[in-house]
């Protein structure tokens, strides 16, 4: 599929998926990592109303790399950073709705786990953003599976499919800039990813009393949220892991 050849190009120019780099983190570190910590965003001195940013079209890359870092917790009191969270996330899967529809492979875990890193880095990341939302849900894929679907799902919704010659009326010229254009998309898209995963300090794995907690949070009418793991409970998260 044209997709995921770029995608796969694309990762073996920038040195591999940062999956297999999550898969080599030290053990010590994973226990380290406390999942009851409670996470206060102190960046912002004033409180900021409620304007989520919702592109018109999904494919829209506005954000700029300054925006991004400048963004402060946008706070509605007397809301928590993970209830102000929850109010964004379920706004983009209401706004995306037909990208969920379409993404099957997309389940309650994964939008819980990419969730759980936006709460996180609330100081450094715009929850509202449809760039941040989507960079999120493309991290927690590339953390929690080893298939490319979720990805191929994510990149062809949000940079739009991948410009191929099967369209009548199109010249080299024009199919060569459009594919351009889109390979510089996905660039500025794993760029923005990239940038999360950094702010996360690079611990994008997500413990059991963690994950419930943001599932708590977010709405159960979503058809998405109905949605459980293909794979078994306990290999997802182990009985000694869960009792964390």
């Amino acid at each position: 599929m044209p997709v995921v050849q770029a995608l796969r190009s694309f990762v073996a120019r920038v040195g591999g998926s940062n999956n297999n780099s999550n898969k080599k983190q030290d053990s010590k570190e994973k226990l380290r990592r406390t999942t009851s910590q409670s996470i206060v965003c102190t960046s912002s001195s004033a409180v900021i109303p409620f304007t989520p940013d919702f592109p018109s079209t999904s494919s829209s890359l506005a954000s700029s790399t300054a925006s991004r870092k400048s963004a402060p917790c946008p706070l509605v009191e007397p809301q928590s950073p993970e209830q102000y969270v929850a109010m964004c996330m379920a706004r983009h899967i209401t706004v995306h709705s037909k990208f969920f529809e379409a993404a099957l492979e997309i389940d309650s875990p994964i939008i819980a786990i990419a969730m759980a890193y936006l709460v996180r880095t609330c100081e450094t990341q715009d929850p509202s953003s449809s760039d941040t939302f989507f960079e999120a849900l493309y991290l927690a894929w590339e953390t929690e599976e080893d298939s490319v679907l979720g990805q191929q799902d994510i990149a062809e919704y949000f940079l739009g499919p991948y410009p191929t010659s099967s369209r009548a009326g199109v010249s080299r010229d024009q199919l060569r800039k459009e594919r351009s254009e889109w390979r510089a998309n996905l660039h500025k898209f794993m760029k923005g990813k990239d940038r999360l995963w950094k702010d996360l300090e690079y611990r994008t794995i997500i413990f059991h009393p963690e994950m419930e907690r943001m599932l708590a949070l977010l709405p159960t009418e979503h058809e998405v949220m109905t949605r459980k793991c293909t794979r078994e409970i306990d290999d997802l998260f182990p009985p000694k892991q869960r009792a964390a």
